[in-house]
């Protein structure tokens, strides 16, 4: 009778609207009818809608603008069927599956009391819900799935298969560690799963982690001729396992990125948006702080080659100057020297004497003559 009463209201509401009677804004629901293994189901179609764009677009239950789709990148069984006379096929789940997702949706104990209530699910139960949440685009049930199975799991390759079967980048990088960093050896059956290259590269990775680990421990050198014991060595750096996963499977697990990042909430994508131009800034600053000492550099180059080649020059002015002194030197010990030798003196002509008179003198008579 109470359904009976509410599809009487929505009746009288669609085709009565002369009467006043208006839809509630949020709290009149149309309802949605599911078939799954020939089982029908009949819920709210509100929270399928707002969980999903991407459902609701597949199934008719939304317009399609602004949706985008996750049907080729992650297949669910093909294509659902849905009947726009009759109920929503939804192929690809079992009825147990489908009732832990509504039982994630339209929990039992606050519909039956009225309050909020805290979903307990079983590890298997939110292992169907992140398969169903992954194929059908339900972010924040994949996000809280996520989350509850983050602490459940503790096999290493079982982690590793359920990151790759649905896009899980930190579970992937989180299972490579483990295997690195066990002590027990990996086996065959993990050499099956994980694939042979896989198996190689964590193999290398074990073994730099372990010689690492070797070396890293304090080793105290006992002299031979005494009891007296050495200062311990300092430990080398510590091999960092997370930045040489990133490094050994930076293809196959930017891949996982890439798939993953349709399956974020909007919060997440805002917070990886605001995360993308944050470092897009650092990246940018460190550019021009990097292009400013690249330029500063090449000023300091050009400074010490302008001085190198004035020290050179001046070094050859110096030599030079130091040569001409030397010159001046030998030139003025030449000097002084010439000037120490007694030369004699230069030969210089006597006056010509003047010739005798043979006339006598006046009032004198020469002998004999008168």
């Amino acid at each position: 009778m109470e359904a009976r009463s509410t599809d009487s209201v929505n009746e009288q509401s669609t085709t009565e609207p002369s009467r006043g009677v208006e839809r509630h804004a949020v709290y009149f629901w149309d309802l949605v009818s599911f078939t799954v293994e020939n089982r029908l189901f009949r819920v709210p179609k509100h929270l399928f809608v707002s969980g999903s764009p991407t459902f609701a677009k597949r199934h008719g239950l939304l317009a399609e603008d602004g949706c985008h789709s996750l049907d080729s990148a992650f297949p669910f069984a093909g294509p659902d069927v849905a009947d726009k006379d009759g109920p929503i096929i939804l192929d690809g789940v079992t009825i147990t599956e489908f009732e832990v997702f509504l039982q994630l949706m339209f929990p039992q104990s606050e519909l039956q009391l009225g309050g909020s209530a805290i979903t307990e699910l079983s590890k298997a139960q939110w292992l169907v819900v992140l398969k169903l949440s992954t194929a059908w685009g339900f972010t924040h049930h994949r996000k809280k799935a996520i989350h509850s199975l983050s602490t459940q799991i503790s096999d290493p390759t079982e982690l590793i298969t359920l990151a790759r079967e649905y896009s899980i980048t930190k579970w992937l990088a989180s299972g490579y560690e483990m295997l690195v960093q066990r002590k027990e050896a990996m086996t065959e059956r993990m050499g099956d799963e994980l694939g042979l290259l896989v198996a190689y590269k964590l193999c290398l990775l074990r073994e730099e982690y372990a010689k690492g680990k070797a070396s890293a421990s304090p080793k105290i050198n006992e002299s031979p001729m005494s009891n007296k014991t050495a200062t311990p060595r300092p430990p080398p750096p510590q091999m960092n396992v997370d930045s040489r996963i990133q490094t050994a499977f930076k293809g196959e697990l930017d891949e996982l990125a890439r798939l993953e990042q349709v399956l974020r909430t909007k919060e997440e994508r805002e917070v990886d948006e605001a995360a993308r131009l944050e470092r897009e800034a650092r990246e940018e600053q460190a550019k021009l702080m990097e292009d400013e000492a690249a330029r500063k550099e090449n000023i300091r180059l050009e400074v010490e080659g302008a001085r190198a080649k004035l020290a050179a020059v001046e070094e050859v002015h110096r030599d030079r100057e130091a040569q001409l002194q030397l010159h001046l030197k030998e030139l003025q010990k030449k000097a002084n020297e010439l000037e120490a030798i007694d030369l004699p003196k230069p030969y210089t002509q006597a006056a010509p004497v003047a010739a005798k008179s043979t006339a006598p003198p006046k009032g004198k008579f020469m002998f004999g003559r008168p």
